[in-house]
């Protein structure tokens, strides 16, 4: 499915915006970001909740480095 306007949770930056679409649950078949936000640098790792993609709970979705 198509999910749009996702957050991300990580240790660091804020505002950003992606859109996901999936193939099945766990597999992402395209990403695109929205908005690029701010103070995100390469090797911190994020996370898309199960929330928010259609599933329950705070597990992790989709984890980005």
């Amino acid at each position: 499915g198509s999910h749009s306007g996702l957050t991300m949770t990580g240790s660091g930056g804020s505002s950003a915006t992606i859109d996901l679409v999936l193939d099945t649950n766990t597999s992402i078949s395209s990403l695109k970001i929205n908005n690029p936000g701010f103070n995100y640098t390469v090797g911190q790792q994020y996370t898309i909740l199960q929330s928010q993609v259609g599933g329950s709970g705070a597990t992790t979705s989709s984890l980005f480095t």
